[in-house]
């Protein structure tokens, strides 16, 4: 998925990194897709606007889902 809007620009690292960690809006995004595996990327250029990049898998499920993956594959029907 991408967002992209020709607005005003930020300086990505120093976003991410602001106040701390305390502030979790592009912070917080980042680590949920890390945490199921996806990829999370900002682009932001002077004049040109941001595009927020965030991809997420959709294979098989963890945790032992009954050996079923997201799109049915595996699973025991007939």
């Amino acid at each position: 998925m991408k967002i992209a809007d020709d607005g005003k620009s930020f300086q990505v690292e120093r976003t991410l990194h602001a106040n701390g960690g305390k502030r979790l809006g592009l912070l917080g995004m980042r680590e949920r897709l890390e945490m199921v595996g996806g990829k999370f990327g900002v682009e932001s250029i002077p004049g040109k606007g941001t595009t927020i990049t965030a991809q997420i898998p959709f294979g098989k499920l963890r945790g032992g889902g009954g050996g079923k993956s997201v799109d049915g594959a595996g699973s025991n029907q007939k």
